[in-house]
């Protein structure tokens, strides 16, 4: 209740910004320039009202409701009917590979709970993302387990060893935190730079990180620089087709 008072200044001067058509903030300025030229070259074929989501990668200080100030700031119909939060990295990935979808229309406990760690590795920056998975779905969530490091990218040519112990300590802590055994199986999504990855190099650093738990992987690194917008799109369709049945 405190941190809600403490932040209601906040709230009041992003409302006053957007109720004047300004970005909400100046962070909200940043993402909404990223996504003004995709949106323009939409509308160059598409005429109707334009719907999305937009995956996000999970990094502190970015936060929700940056996304959905940019969204509808550049012109973006918010979509509803259980879609309204654009997706994380992980869970559009997760979505894009084919897991976890059609949450709406089945019980949670038909869905596998998976160990899920989302790795983007690009020339700048190594991100870790861990959450326990089973539905493609975002849910809001003020504490995420993240690593990321600027001093591993693949410009700076980290080896395999270096790799693998980066990799292995995130999972371990991880683990340890909550209390947990190190599970049967991780689930590693890998993404971000295709030049970054091309050597295998992350690949094999993964395995070894989670067989050194002395858990099994499931590894998915197909398409890296596009599958989590695939999957952010594959919700947001789903999204639209939910609105489209219940308005009938």
């Amino acid at each position: 209740m405190e941190d809600s008072w403490n932040d209601w200044p906040r709230q009041i001067l992003r409302s006053a910004r957007r109720s004047m058509g300004l970005p909400a903030s100046s962070d909200v300025a940043i993402v909404a320039r990223m996504l003004q030229p995709i949106l323009d070259l939409v509308e160059q074929t598409e005429r109707s009202t334009i719907s999305a989501l937009v995956s996000f990668p999970a990094l502190r200080g970015l936060y929700q409701e940056d996304i959905v100030d940019a969204a509808l700031h550049v012109g973006l119909t918010q979509i509803a009917y259980g879609y309204e939060y654009h997706p994380h990295e992980l869970v559009a990935t997760f979505a894009g590979h084919g897991m976890g979808l059609e949450y709406l229309n089945h019980d949670p406990d038909e869905f596998e709970h998976r160990p899920t760690l989302l790795v983007e590795y690009t020339k700048k920056a190594f991100l870790l993302h861990h959450r326990y998975m089973t539905q493609a779905v975002e849910i809001p969530w003020p504490h995420m387990q993240l690593q990321m490091s600027f001093d591993m990218g693949g410009g700076r040519h980290p080896d395999l060893h270096a790799i693998t112990d980066f990799l292995f300590k995130f999972l371990s802590d991880e683990y340890k935190r909550v209390g947990d055994p190190a599970p049967q199986k991780v689930t590693i999504l890998i993404t971000g730079s295709a030049q970054s990855l091309a050597d295998g190099k992350m690949e094999r650093a993964a395995t070894l990180a989670v067989n050194a738990l002395g858990s099994s992987i499931e590894s998915f690194s197909k398409n890296p620089e596009h599958m989590a917008a695939r999957g952010a799109a594959e919700l947001a369709w789903r999204g639209m087709k939910a609105k489209g049945e219940t308005e009938r």
